[in-house]
């Protein structure tokens, strides 16, 4: 399965199981950044968890991230995860004079208000 953005990315593979709290979070990560992957459930796919066990020398450790470009991950936190893909997770201003948090009426009808008195979107 392919879940995300942009055919830009680099291909992606996750490797994991649905129980696992650390591939969904990796999941999640990937998802909300609007990257590409491919997700094997070593669960369910036996030539998926053939090539996980080979990454990984026998071991089963969830998730492990294979990038097309060679690396390789294995419980990656999600500052690793944004280190590898060159995401930047630092505001580029020290502050800002308005957030809106959501897209539902209530956020969109503060970002009208806000365009209205003159505030540029970031």
């Amino acid at each position: 399965m392919v879940l995300g953005g942009s055919t830009e990315q680099p291909k992606i593979t996750v490797y994991g199981a649905p129980w696992c709290p650390d591939w969904k979070q990796s999941k999640q990560f990937l998802s909300e950044q609007r990257i590409r992957f491919n997700w094997v459930n070593i669960d369910d796919d036996e030539e998926g968890r053939n090539k996980f066990q080979e990454l990984n020398d026998g071991m089963q450790i969830i998730p492990t991230i294979v990038f097309e470009d060679g690396p390789i991950l294995v419980e990656p936190s999600n500052a690793d995860l944004a280190a590898k893909l060159g995401i930047n997770p630092k505001a580029k201003r020290k502050y800002y004079d308005l957030i809106i948090v959501g897209s539902g009426p209530a956020g969109l009808t503060t970002a009208l208000y806000a365009a209205r008195e003159g505030n540029e979107p970031m």
